[in-house]
């Protein structure tokens, strides 16, 4: 007999034990190292620089703004050779971010892959040690073909949980240069912060839980859909006459996946808003304390600039910028030190010039390795697909479509012409999206 397996509904799971399942990522680590230990060094080690580079870039460019204003104010005083070495240094550092971050993504590639292979490996070789009548037990399967179904999505979890800790040494790096300007600010940023951690943290959970909760039901909606549409089948369903059974039977599992999905995607929208107006809330009073300490001589303008984007300064009479985008109507009443550029709408101008800028950004094309894409999927002209991206059977992407990286579009799926899907998007079966859509 089959070894009955004791669960816990995962909604009942309290957040002490959501804490202690932490101890798991040991383990996580462990596969991780033996199916490549010189890409795990690789990886941390590149993911440790790049977490100082903000800070780094940050501070650089307070120096610089400084040194400006000193060399404006006070020439004599200023030191041109001191500036330009802050200059080159900043573009030494900008271009050694980009690198750092490519690299990453590499290797995060190539380690995502070696892991999945040694994970689908591990698998294969313990369902060999089975029992034929564990197979028969649904749990154990239910959890078996959890674990097969996941092998792949795997790879998506190690690099979100190294992405992770990437972020937290970025926090501390940045949470110390806080901690120079005024400690008082943490204080404000963390109460900010919480209430949206508590919130998608629930809301994961819940998604998890719904998401395990219809493995059986989505196994039987795979079957139903086979035994519709297979030429296998199609015998036996028209001597029968199965057909409107399993059509019925078909949009009854579906409308019931599709109203729980969306009855959760809702909740989680409307309180995801919620806890980002107090996050914006919090970082604009941090903001408005530095504007306020600045203003009064407590602070320096580099300061402002290391904690906040000088893009958001709106006096043109005294700002350090360049160039200024202003409308044709505007009238002069003093001396403006910065370029401008007169035009007949100023705000949109700046939208097409980001506009532009986020064309060039976004910029890609070819079909990255590895990626699965079924042979009856269908891909228009220029349609770039990142790497770990899934494209399931009879998908059809039309032209300049782009597929990002951890992309996933189930069966049937038509995404139109000049779409965009980022990085973790997931489309479900059946879905149709128009042109110009982007996720």
């Amino acid at each position: 007999m089959a070894k009955k397996i004791n669960t816990i509904p995962v909604e009942n799971i309290t957040f002490k034990e959501r804490i202690s399942s932490l101890r798991n990522l040991p383990s996580l680590f462990k596969l991780v190292w033996q199916s490549s230990p010189s890409k795990t060094i690789i990886s941390f080690t590149l993911r440790i620089l790049r977490s100082a580079m903000p800070v780094a870039l940050l501070y650089v460019g307070k120096l610089i703004i400084d040194e400006v204003v000193v060399l404006h104010t006070n020439p004599a005083g200023g030191n041109m050779d001191r500036l330009w070495e802050l200059v080159g240094l900043q573009f030494f550092l900008a271009i050694l971010n980009d690198a750092l971050s490519r690299m990453i993504n590499l290797t995060d590639s190539l380690l995502g892959d070696q892991f999945s292979n040694y994970t689908s490996i591990k698998i294969m070789e313990h369902a060999a040690t089975l029992d034929l009548d564990q197979f028969e037990d649904s749990v154990f399967y239910d959890k078996l073909e959890r674990a097969r179904q996941q092998t792949v999505g795997r790879s998506v979890m190690l690099s979100q949980v190294m992405s992770q800790i990437q972020d937290l040494i970025s926090m501390a790096f940045l949470l110390t240069g806080l901690i120079a300007f005024n400690p008082w600010l943490i204080l404000l940023l963390v109460l900010a912060i919480i209430p949206s951690f508590l919130g998608e943290s629930y809301f994961n959970s819940k998604n998890y839980a719904l998401s395990r909760s219809q493995t059986p039901e989505r196994r039987e909606l795979d079957y139903v859909r086979y035994l519709g549409a297979s030429d296998e089948t199609a015998k036996e369903v028209k001597i029968f006459g199965l057909a409107d059974f399993i059509i019925n039977r078909f949009k009854t599992l579906s409308g019931k996946f599709y109203k729980d999905n969306s009855k959760l995607a809702m909740r989680r929208s409307i309180w995801g808003t919620f806890f980002s107006i107090l996050g914006t809330i919090g970082y604009y009073a941090a903001y408005g304390f530095i504007v306020y300490e600045t203003v009064t001589g407590k602070s320096t303008v580099g300061n402002l600039t290391f904690l906040a984007n000088p893009k958001y300064e709106q006096f043109l009479y005294t700002t350090n910028a360049s160039i200024a985008i202003v409308n044709n109507s505007l009238q002069l009443s003093g001396p403006v030190n910065a370029t401008l550029v007169r035009v007949e709408n100023a705000y949109s101008a700046f939208t097409i010039l980001l506009e532009k800028y986020n064309t060039y950004k976004l910029h890609k094309e070819g079909i990255e390795q590895p990626s699965f894409i079924h042979e009856t999927a269908t891909l228009g002209e220029n349609v770039y697909v990142g790497a770990f991206a899934y494209i399931g059977p009879g998908v059809k992407i039309g032209d300049n479509s782009k597929i990002y990286p951890h992309a996933y579009i189930g069966d049937n799926v038509t995404v139109g012409s000049n779409s965009t899907l980022f990085p973790g998007v997931k489309v479900y079966f059946d879905c149709v999206l128009g042109n110009n859509v982007i996720i």
